[in-house]
């Protein structure tokens, strides 16, 4: 496979693959359920580090579009995910109340509030560090994009409630 890449643009290298590699899937030029080039394969394909193939992969697989069977390589999903920006709006109805507190009041104030939204119904609540069971498959993908665009910092201690960013892109499911 071959893609053309533009080494002067802004765009980084693993962007470019992802956004090419996203539109031949979204296209059908690639078939659902239709194994992609190994890491190995096509970073030596495109002359670029495997890590950079790696990184796209993850991108294209937190998008939904792709999916990794240990051992075997990458595969086309076979339902694909229309929208690419991690920033869209959610296109869930009906319209959903999100609350995301900002770690304030203590921690008898805080736990209160967890068991307040635990007795409400229609809500993802993680107090407990944990999601429901309960939870759809879009929770796995927002997760992903949020150790994306979080980095290195998303390991790091914070708020009882769990990391801004995280919970800002479950807001938008």
């Amino acid at each position: 496979m071959n893609i053309l890449l533009d080494r002067n643009s802004p765009t980084p290298i693993y962007i470019q693959i992802r956004n090419y590699l996203a539109c031949l899937i979204q296209s059908d030029k690639i078939a659902n359920g239709q194994k992609l080039p190994s890491i190995r394969a096509m970073s030596t394909n495109i002359g670029v580090n495997k890590l950079t193939v790696i990184e796209a992969y993850s991108l294209l697989e937190a998008d939904g579009l792709i999916h990794a069977r240990p051992g075997s390589g990458y595969f086309v999903n076979r339902t694909i995910t229309p929208n690419l920006e991690p920033t869209s709006r959610s296109t869930f109805a009906p319209s959903q109340e999100v609350i995301i507190s900002q770690g304030r009041g203590s921690f008898f104030e805080q736990y209160i509030t967890s068991i307040q939204a635990r007795r409400q119904g229609g809500m993802i609540e993680f107090s407990s560090g944990f999601p429901s069971t309960t939870i759809s498959d879009n929770l796995q993908r927002v997760a992903k994009r949020a150790l994306v665009k979080a980095g290195n910092t998303f390991l790091t201690e914070d708020f009882p409630q769990g990391q801004l960013i995280l919970r800002q892109l479950i807001a938008q499911m």
